[in-house]
């Protein structure tokens, strides 16, 4: 059977302010993205003195955050917009497109923006952005 993978490799992410319609800017040089949302539920423990097993209820659903890797380029006007982001606790609206043209896209925070430097490397940051809400998918 011939496999229905899709390919990362042209696999996009965009940031813009809030606003409507938002006005999307490419984020460049990401390399990476080891995950890009879920969808958890805690387990809330109700049982009791009568019961004959244990009982769950599920909590609110977290959508997750999308984690990337970018190479940085401190004069990068989109850098530096996701780093201001993270330090000020703005709230930006991503868009994440698969090479397929499925996109999740929605607002949230951007967490973390950790900046490194290696020996014969080139300077990277790793990206932390959480969603408030789930994301919209669109196809």
């Amino acid at each position: 059977m011939t496999s229905l993978a899709v390919a990362t490799q042209g696999t996009k992410l965009y940031i813009s302010v809030t606003g409507s319609p938002p006005a999307y800017s490419q984020i460049p040089d990401v390399t990476n993205i080891p995950s890009f949302g879920s969808s958890e539920r805690p387990q809330i423990d109700v049982s009791n003195m009568d019961s004959t097993s244990r009982e769950f209820r599920f909590g609110l659903s977290d959508t997750g955050s999308v984690d990337f890797e970018i190479n940085f380029v401190p004069d990068n006007t989109v850098h530096s917009t996701i780093e201001t982001a993270a330090e000020a606790n703005t709230q930006m609206q991503l868009k994440v497109e698969l090479s397929d043209l499925t996109t999740y896209e929605g607002n949230g925070y951007f967490t973390s923006f950790a900046k490194s430097a290696e020996v014969d490397n080139v300077y990277k940051a790793s990206v932390s952005f959480k969603w408030s809400a789930a994301p919209t998918k669109s196809t």
